[in-house]
């Protein structure tokens, strides 16, 4: 049996899953809504017992750089860079610590904070990055109203109790991400999730009651699924907001131009046979929204990035990809909340 930390809030009937040795991945979340339990999180059902597939399944952590980096080479301070293209042997997909064991560094009943330093927890692979890194991911489950940007002191837990067939705060999933440059060298990166998220609710759903809505205005034009770094508005950004059914959805599209609302970016998922509405927000750290509809799989994937798909190559090139880079010290801090509502 992997080591699998739990969390959870019996107040709100919800509890997470997390996979601390392989990528610390939210493999699962259920919660009550709608008056049934659901799960939220699509993963194999032997996930926790026989980890396979790290990017195919739950909630895959993607850094030092999400999505893919264009035949796995880059420079960085006139230092060329090769990475392994461990897609199809093609490109280099999905960072360096989504399919590695991490630390747990802090644990209570509904929350663990995991951490993951490349010369501590990867020595083996520490000359692929041009900087040393470090990162922690905390999960905690609760019931809430919307909390603040960057966990602020708008969190506020709620005081509510859950009774059956009456919810009165909302089941939510919180992730809050610091990285940090430990290192004496300014440190690139970029970082994204990739959530699997469960839809239809219910086995023998109905996509066509499922809706998906996302706020964005522009698409990376994508070649082979590399961006050209040429933009392109989205043709028709009202359809999206305005929730379209799922059945009528097949991307696999790196979005911008998002709409943040008192600084948070937040698209929603509904399944109307369920009676659920699933709340996606995220803050301003993040700035692409990739969505993902996986083939033959009940399930979507919105997955919000701080950069671009091979950012670390198109800086350079003068194109606003999203490449971060911190300076030695230098830390940044983001919030991911996952909700679950009756409708």
């Amino acid at each position: 049996m992997s080591n699998v930390a739990v969390i959870g809030d019996s107040r709100v009937g919800a509890c997470a899953r997390v996979l601390v040795d392989y990528g610390f991945n939210c493999f699962s979340f259920r919660c009550r809504a709608g008056g049934a339990e659901h799960e939220l999180i699509a993963a194999a059902a032997d996930f926790a017992e026989r980890p396979a597939r790290p990017s195919g399944n739950g909630t895959p952590i993607l850094f030092p750089f999400p999505n893919r980096i264009r035949g796995g080479r880059f420079e960085f301070g006139s230092r060329p860079f090769e990475l392994p293209r461990n897609e199809r042997g093609v490109n280099a997909i999905h960072g360096l610590v989504y399919d590695r064991p991490w630390r747990v560094v802090r644990s209570a009943p509904n929350e663990v904070t995991g951490r993951f330093q490349l010369s501590v927890d990867a020595p083996d692979i520490e000359s692929l990055w041009p900087a040393d890194f470090q990162i922690d991911v905390s999960y905690s489950v609760h019931g809430t109203t919307p909390p603040s940007p960057r966990g602020g002191a708008g969190f506020q837990p709620a005081t509510a109790t859950y009774e059956p067939g009456r919810l009165e705060a909302y089941p939510t999933l919180t992730s809050r991400i610091r990285v940090t440059n430990p290192d004496s060298r300014p440190l690139p990166w970029g970082f994204g999730t990739h959530p699997y998220f469960r839809l239809p609710l219910a086995a023998g759903g109905d996509e066509a009651r499922c809706l998906v809505s996302a706020p964005v205005l522009s698409v990376w034009e994508l070649e082979e699924l590399l961006p050209t770094g040429r933009l392109v508005p989205v043709a028709n950004p009202a359809a999206l907001r305005a929730e379209r059914p799922l059945s009528d959805l097949k991307f696999d599209t790196v979005f911008t131009g998002l709409t943040f609302d008192s600084g948070w970016c937040t698209s929603r998922l509904i399944d109307r046979s369920a009676g659920v509405e699933v709340i996606f927000r995220f803050d301003g750290l993040f700035r692409e929204l990739v969505i993902y509809t996986p083939p033959s799989r009940d399930s979507i994937c919105l997955e919000p990035y701080t950069c671009v798909t091979d950012a670390i190559n198109l800086q350079p090139r003068g194109i606003d990809a999203g490449l971060r880079i911190l300076q030695p010290g230098e830390s940044a801090e983001g919030t991911i909340v996952l909700e679950a509502r009756t409708i």
